[in-house]
């Protein structure tokens, strides 16, 4: 049996021509295309609005970045020292939990 080298087979192998792509339609530019269209959006009850933003006053990171955009724009949804509030207490918290566990050796191979 002759010895057959696996580059000359694969070389001289052609795959089925595949039919021609259909050319793709033109891109409308940047300013044309919205990243969502209004239209698309569901109507929001003013009771489901109001849900979510209540919701949301419990998030340190709300405080945080309206403290932010009080900060640059001068504009804000609640008072920035309400905002300068929740951040120091989350910032508390949060550093005292670190220090429990650094104290105590937490997950720390010994």
């Amino acid at each position: 049996m002759p010895a057959v080298d696996i580059r000359e087979t694969l070389l001289t192998t052609t795959a089925p021509a595949s039919p021609p792509e259909p050319p793709l339609p033109p891109r409308p530019a940047a300013t044309e295309t919205p990243l969502l269209a209004v239209e698309l959006v569901p109507p929001v009850t003013p009771g489901v609005a109001a849900v979510w933003q209540s919701v949301s006053h419990f998030n340190p990171f709300f405080y945080m970045i309206d403290g932010f955009r009080f900060g640059f724009f001068g504009k804000s949804d609640v008072s920035p020292w309400l905002s300068l509030g929740v951040v120091g207490i989350s910032l508390v918290m949060v550093s005292s939990v670190a220090v429990h566990l650094l104290r105590t050796g937490y997950k720390i191979r010994g």
